[in-house]
């Protein structure tokens, strides 16, 4: 069986392929002609590695986001040896994001903050932990911030 062979114009398949992917843009819009997402203007991402021989269990009554909103949320438990993720993003043009974490343990709260605001050049992140415990945090980056927080016993 033969199949019949088409021959176009380089012109004619220029034409037939804009036409394709104007047809394709109006059929998904979403996907072709939309904006990438914009992320807030001031955001925390951190990693809380639990190095201490305690249990860490989310205290969610004192657990909030004051400005933004949770980009991930922090996990209920991490285990002694564990580690856990958690942040938070301004939720509009030129503004910051600010949360509390709270987490008890046998020896009392282990409590993280961080303030990302949009006029401030300093930005604040904090670990307090009971006199047992040990908390050191690292920070990188700037309205994108990134920190390791390291819990371990005193």
């Amino acid at each position: 069986m033969k199949v019949p062979c088409f021959r176009t114009s380089p012109a004619r398949a220029a034409a037939a392929a804009a036409l394709a992917t104007a047809a394709l843009g109006a059929a998904v819009p979403s996907i072709v002609h939309a904006a990438p997402a914009a992320p807030g203007d001031r955001s925390l991402v951190a990693v809380l590695q639990n190095t201490s021989s305690v249990r860490l269990t989310l205290a969610e009554a004192e657990t909030e986001v004051v400005e933004g909103e949770w980009t991930t949320e922090p996990p209920r438990v991490i285990k002694n040896g564990g580690s856990g993720r958690f942040g938070s993003m301004s939720d509009g043009d030129k503004t910051g994001t600010e949360a509390t974490i709270v987490y008890r343990t046998k020896y009392g709260a282990v409590e993280v903050h961080w303030e990302q605001t949009w006029k401030k050049q300093n930005q604040l992140i904090t670990c307090d932990a009971p006199a047992e415990l040990r908390c050191d945090v690292s920070t990188t980056g700037t309205t994108e911030k990134r920190a390791a927080i390291a819990l371990s016993n005193a």
